[in-house]
């Protein structure tokens, strides 16, 4: 039986991701705001940034500050990003081209890596005709629990991930006043009732 997935080019890689996965593929929003982040070294490390899709803030992640995707180690501009869902959690992957809907037949996938590192993305590889060389398979489960940074379902989330889910991220029914500081290139919410004095 064959197996539908979408392939990208990503730098010299071509990457398969289940169709099942995959919610859509974009221009590569003009804007992109900045998250925060700490720790580079934890999953963040891949997000270059988030935009509004149908009004949902999304995390866009480039792959390459995670795996070589070729010789050149300059930073990459994307034209594409193609947005992946999995256990109710959503996020965008900066790609460089969408070549389209592939059938893939499940004795052309080989599982290459048969380590049991979670940091790793990739493991296994297709053959796709019409394609020259092989195909990376995207593990979009691993991805997202390396990325940690979704959007969507909390519940899910809590479920994927032992951490409890902040008290900001409360129902989505509730709504919550907050104060916006403009920040240099972007902007910090605080809730009103923790801010005392600007």
């Amino acid at each position: 039986m064959d197996n539908a997935f979408v392939v990208v080019d990503i730098g010299a890689v071509r990457m398969a991701v289940p169709v099942a996965e995959v919610v859509q593929g974009i221009a590569t929003p003009a804007r992109l705001d900045v998250l925060p982040r700490r720790g580079a070294a934890a999953g963040a490390g891949a997000i270059i940034g988030l935009f509004n899709h149908l009004g949902q803030p999304l995390a866009l992640l480039d792959l390459a500050l995670w795996v070589k995707l070729g010789d050149d180690d300059a930073p990459r501009r994307y034209r594409r990003a193609l947005i992946v869902r999995a256990d109710g959690h959503t996020v965008a992957i900066a790609v460089d081209a969408v070549r389209g809907l592939h059938r893939i037949g499940a004795d052309s996938i080989t599982r290459i890596s048969h380590d049991i590192d979670q940091n790793e993305i990739f493991h296994s590889v297709a053959r796709c005709t019409g394609i020259d060389g092989v195909v990376n398979v995207l593990d979009v489960r691993r991805l997202m629990a390396l990325a940690m940074t979704w959007s969507g379902d909390e519940a899910g989330a809590r479920e994927a991930s032992a951490v409890a889910a902040p008290r900001f991220c409360a129902a989505t029914h509730v709504t919550a006043a907050y104060a916006v500081v403009a920040g240099s290139g972007c902007g910090i919410g605080f809730a009103l009732g923790d801010l005392r004095e600007v």
